[in-house]
């Protein structure tokens, strides 16, 4: 009973340390792995874990840029979703006034995707005491809930867009 015990615990030891090691080569550039990692995520339409692990690696200003970019590929504009014209503001022109000006406009039941965007912007600021974690959690709720709301037929199109993008904002 010892002996399976431990084995059981040798095992999620070593693939513990596999994903650790997968974390650490996206996060310090060894692409090769980290793309493969993806393209397997992708592939086997786990897509949900390649766009946590893409929001993960990036830094808050690419991860906002590249869910910004994302919400506007996906058809959201600045009239379903006025967040993003405060949003591609700060990301013209980083500053406090512009950050600050970021909050939502409006008063909504539950964020959407856009209120999302806004958020992780607010948050990145410098005279805010944020745990990147924070921002990477809403940029990736952002572009979860923004495929979540187009049609079924074009969610997988929508997901492979949306990785791709990611991968070009960590490759830059």
């Amino acid at each position: 009973m010892q002996s399976q015990s431990n084995t059981a615990n040798n095992a999620s030891q070593t693939q513990q340390a596999v994903t650790d090691n997968n974390m650490l080569n996206l996060k310090s550039g060894h692409f090769e792995t980290s793309k493969h990692l993806l393209e397997v995520l992708s592939k086997k339409h786990c897509y949900a874990d390649a766009i946590k692990l893409l929001s993960d690696s990036l830094s808050s200003e690419k991860n906002i840029l590249w869910a910004f970019n994302c919400l506007k590929t996906l058809g959201y504009d600045h009239d379903n979703a006025p967040e993003l014209a405060a949003a591609e503001q700060w990301l013209k022109e980083k500053n406090e006034i512009n950050r600050a000006n970021i909050l939502p406009s409006r008063t909504i039941p539950q964020p959407d995707a856009s209120t999302w965007l806004a958020m992780a912007t607010y948050w990145s600021g410098d005279n805010i005491d944020t745990d990147n974690n924070l921002i990477n959690q809403s940029i990736y709720s952002c572009i979860m809930l923004s495929i979540k709301d187009i049609d079924k037929s074009k969610q997988t199109s929508a997901y492979d867009n949306v990785i791709s993008e990611g991968l070009k904002m960590f490759n830059a």
